[in-house]
């Protein structure tokens, strides 16, 4: 029975594809198809990337990847697993107390409402001056206003 990489290798050639078009194609790193095809899975970081790679591979082939899982898991088994220094149980961690929230979640929104009135009282008072400045609103005071009532009858 052929190999993984003699299958995809034989596909690969008979398409006319080269690795780097595939490389390019699939965004698969160069010296990790080489390795798929020379069945070297020490130059793949990990048997999730191999599964993943040969699938990707598979797939721009044109082959069925299901007919390719039974010889991937064999040549996964011997993939060594990256070590994960720290885990979440692990013992040697420190316990840290959750986080608790600063403000009580009743009043949450009254920081906001608190916030938006400012604005709209700042953005007002702004308007009004650059209205004054412009000299579009006539001033008139109630005496003048009277003085004017007096002359017009």
């Amino acid at each position: 029975m052929e190999s993984v990489g003699e299958i995809l290798r034989t596909e690969r050639l008979r398409q006319g594809l080269s690795l780097d078009a595939l490389s390019a194609k699939t965004r698969i790193p160069l010296k990790s198809l080489v390795a798929i095809e020379k069945d070297d899975p020490s130059q793949v970081n990990s048997a999730f990337f191999y599964k993943s790679f040969v699938r990707q591979f598979a797939g721009k082939l044109g082959l069925n990847y299901s007919d390719l899982v039974p010889a991937v898991e064999s040549i996964v088994a011997d993939i060594a697993e990256p070590a994960i220094h720290h885990t979440i149980a692990d013992p040697m961690l420190p316990k840290i107390a959750p986080l608790e929230p600063l403000r009580p979640k009743r009043f949450r929104w009254l920081f906001s409402m608190v916030a938006l009135f400012g604005v709209l009282f700042a953005c007002s008072g702004l308007y009004a001056m650059w209205q004054d400045s412009k000299g579009n609103s006539p001033s008139v005071s109630s005496s003048q206003a009277i003085d004017l009532h007096r002359s017009a009858n």
